[in-house]
């Protein structure tokens, strides 16, 4: 019987018996789970899993398989096996394979699978997660990643999930005026961060409050800090930052990007590529020790002033270079 007739087809009584069906481990990935957190002085994991993932096909479909630590030695990514003892989870289709202490796997004849499964596979078990503007992250979309500036970030909270305790923590991130709430669970709220980092949150889904759209961190969730990459271009214009609380001076964190200037006749800039500062607004007071930087792209970048104040009188000349 096809693997998708099998998740698919309605179990009459609890006793409905499952056939034997025949699959390839087209992937296999470790996969730690924290079954347990110790909530003491410090939160930690008390107890880890040290669990499998299998993306198995019949050829002619694909599903992701969690393989629990004490069976995760009956199967290796490539080969064929007859399942039999296999159970399924859910009260209505499409129902989730699972394997359990009577499950059986037999060595079989290798199984053909196509390509397009091949790469349906990969996708399966590493789900593409978009970088989104802030403004632009809704409902519905599936896995989103956003980059931002942490400005608020909250302790980590226990919170009971189902039947067990877990930590939580929440986080505002801000990109140009734009701001969010994400909500970080289990190993991602244990994730290091600090206010005034700029990162990237990936693997995010979001839903929609009482207080507008908020994100929800997944197993997925990583927090990365984006790779630096060299900009070219022309500085067109300067201005002052406003000043929120930076270390540096009595207020003012920069928005995006950074840059440096060198030389005698050029600048030197470097950012995150996507980041972009959040301009001086009104009623607030000027940063000491950072200025904002526009290139003629239209983005946005930081700069020390102490780094800036020689260019200061070349561009009421011209424009500056940047690379």
């Amino acid at each position: 019987m096809a693997l998708k007739t099998v998740l698919n087809t309605p179990m009459d009584t609890p006793y409905f018996k499952l056939p034997p069906i025949t699959v390839k481990v087209l992937k296999l990935e470790d996969q730690s789970k924290v079954v347990s957190w110790d909530f003491g002085a410090t939160v930690k994991a008390a107890t880890i899993k040290n669990n499998k993932v299998a993306i198995l096909s019949d050829g002619s479909s694909v599903i992701k398989v969690t393989i629990y630590e004490e069976y995760a030695s009956k199967i290796t990514e490539g080969g064929t096996y007859v399942i039999r003892g296999y159970t399924l989870r859910g009260q209505f289709p499409p129902y989730f394979m699972n394997i359990a202490k009577n499950t059986m796997f037999f060595r079989g004849t290798t199984l053909q699978v196509p390509q397009n499964l091949l790469e349906e596979a990969e996708a399966l078990l590493h789900p593409a997660s978009p970088l989104t503007l802030i403004k632009d992250c809704t409902e519905g979309q599936g896995y989103m990643s956003v980059q931002g500036e942490i400005i608020e970030m909250f302790a980590v909270k226990r919170v009971r999930s189902g039947k067990e305790f877990v930590p939580t923590r929440r986080l505002t991130l801000e990109q140009e005026s734009n701001r969010i709430s994400i909500t970080l669970w289990r190993e991602a709220a244990m994730a290091a961060a600090n206010i005034g980092e700029l990162v990237i949150i990936s693997h995010l889904k979001a839903t929609r409050t009482d207080y507008g759209i908020q994100l929800q961190s997944s197993q997925l969730t990583k927090i990365e800090k984006p790779k630096l990459q060299t900009i070219y271009g022309e500085i067109i214009g300067v201005m002052d930052l406003e000043c929120s609380g930076c270390s540096g001076c009595s207020g003012g964190s920069s928005g995006g990007g950074s840059a440096s200037a060198s030389g005698s006749g050029s600048a030197s800039a470097s950012g995150s590529g996507s980041a972009s500062g959040s301009g001086s607004g009104s009623g607030g007071s000027a940063c000491e020790v950072q200025l904002q930087v526009l290139l003629e792209s239209g983005e946005v970048f930081s700069i020390e002033k102490a780094t800036w104040e020689p260019f200061e009188a070349k561009l009421k000349l011209d424009t500056i270079r940047v690379k």
